[in-house]
């Protein structure tokens, strides 16, 4: 068995509980070697204020933010909040703004699997829809050859 807290100690533990401060926390600002089922048992039943909660004036900020058109990632940099909790509060609300969508695939530089020639594209075999269809029709008059015999 340990030794027993302080009646200050156990004030302290409660305190700082209640005010959002996680269990590695707590231990940290005592200065003591404390398992987490000695923290649970003296705040067992107190209120907390979760760490990771927005004040009101917070959740007006992201939802006027996402309402201007700033993307998820744009509002979670300013904010420190994470996109789960944006998303939470933003949840039926309106764009007004205008974003800018970047997404660029990404290029493959190949040769065409039907003629060889070079070409550059987005997951294409293919040069041209040409050679696609030549391509297919081959395949299309194989297929049917052998399903005759």
């Amino acid at each position: 068995m340990g030794r027993k807290l302080t009646t200050k100690q156990v004030q302290t533990i409660r305190e700082l509980y209640t005010s959002g401060k996680t269990y590695s926390e707590i231990k940290e600002a005592l200065n003591l070697q404390l398992s987490n089922t000695t923290i649970v048992k003296y705040t067992r039943g107190l209120a907390r204020q979760h760490p990771s909660q927005l004040t009101e004036e917070q959740i007006q900020v992201v939802r006027r933010m996402y309402r201007k058109g700033r993307t998820y990632e744009q509002i979670r940099e300013i904010t420190n909040a994470s996109v789960r909790t944006i998303l939470k509060y933003t949840k039926g609300i309106k764009r007004t703004g205008k974003r800018k969508y970047t997404y660029n695939p990404p290029v493959f530089k190949r040769n065409c699997d039907h003629c060889g020639k070079y070409y550059e594209g987005h997951r294409r075999r293919y040069c041209s829809h040409e050679c696609y269809y030549e391509v297919n029709k081959e395949n299309a008059v194989k297929r049917s050859q052998e399903l005759r015999h």
